[in-house]
């Protein structure tokens, strides 16, 4: 959970984007806690998070406008 937060937090920081798509497929984590990680740690400049899950599915993470 961190390390995916910590890749958004990269991404962002280095000012490659503003929005951030990824693939959860092989993660083992639960979405709640990560949620929660997102929620309470918020990431300057970070406007919109999407996750593609294990079974397909597109939830949103994330968005501010």
């Amino acid at each position: 959970m961190r390390g995916v937060w910590s890749g958004v937090d990269d991404k962002i920081a280095s000012g490659q984007t503003q929005r951030v798509v990824f693939n959860l497929h092989d993660w083992r984590g639960d979405l709640a806690a990560l949620q929660k990680q997102f929620d309470g740690w918020p990431i300057a400049g970070l406007k919109e998070l999407v996750a593609v899950t294990r079974s397909g599915a597109i939830i949103q993470i994330l968005r501010r406008d």
